[in-house]
């Protein structure tokens, strides 16, 4: 008889700056899933595989980051899963909540939609304090201009002009649920973005073609054309990493009413 497993969800935030992004890697470079694997490792005495919901890149944050592993002891047995898990974890991420969810419960393959956040220090002098979480904007950004552009991603679309190479794939059509260009505070600009799924770098690549566009005066029709196109290459720059956040993972009702907080 195999023992029993119980499997976990956790809610993660981390500060990527110092990551190879979430993915274990090969070579040994320091992920995100790799420092939560030897945290669990040290807590279990054994490998425990942690799956996350989004592959989030090199440099990039999470505030909502979802992950699951299956334990093999009763998380009921601690006092405080998540205060013994961030005991063993490094200071830059933190497990915000864990849950106990049906077996068959998977961080990724349940998710039903996403939400990230791009932030710019829109002001003529950079930041000393925050320059590892936005990307500096010199000029006054045209909000106005940056939200019709943002109007025509929303819905569903072949996004195949703002995907980088090395994804895996069947398709690069994605339905973007919402899309905003917003001002907090006097030099802090932020793009926010819902939608069901996104191709790899896709958000990055929408940011830095859409100030590109507005940085050049180039008229509306121009976005459009690039997304029509189908073509990396007619769109823009790739908006630094450290500008992006995922804020938060959607998963159906049903299945939330279903998992036991720890």
């Amino acid at each position: 008889m195999e023992p029993t497993r119980y499997r976990i969800k956790l809610l993660l935030s981390y500060e990527g700056t110092t990551f190879e992004g979430w993915q274990r890697q090969a070579d040994g470079k320091q992920t995100i899933q790799a420092a939560i694997e030897e945290g669990l490792f040290k807590i279990f005495g054994q490998k425990i595989d942690v799956t996350g919901a989004s592959r989030t890149d090199s440099g990039v944050h999470a505030l909502g980051q979802v992950a699951h592993f299956d334990s093999p002891k009763d998380p009921a047995l601690f006092k405080d899963f998540c205060f013994a898990l961030q005991s063993v974890l490094p200071r830059n991420i933190v497990a915000k909540g864990a849950w106990l969810t049906p077996s068959d419960f998977h961080s990724s393959r349940n998710a039903i939609s996403k939400t990230y956040r791009y932030v710019i220090h829109n002001s003529p002098r950079p930041t000393a304090l925050r320059r590892n979480f936005t990307l500096w904007s010199r000029h006054p950004l045209d909000l106005q201009y940056l939200n019709a552009c943002a109007k025509i991603i929303e819905g569903f679309h072949d996004f195949k002009s703002f995907q980088n190479s090395g994804g895996s794939v069947v398709t690069s059509e994605r339905e973007v649920l919402s899309a905003n260009w917003s001002r907090t505070g006097s030099s802090t600009v932020v793009f926010d973005i819902h939608g069901k799924g996104f191709l790899k770098q896709m958000v990055r690549n929408l940011v830095g073609t859409m100030l590109d566009l507005e940085a050049e005066k180039e008229p509306l029709s121009k976005f459009q054309e690039i997304l029509e196109s189908r073509d990396r290459r007619q769109a823009g720059s790739t908006a630094p990493a450290a500008g992006l956040f995922l804020r938060r993972i959607y998963y159906p009702q049903s299945l939330d009413n279903k998992c036991r907080k720890l």
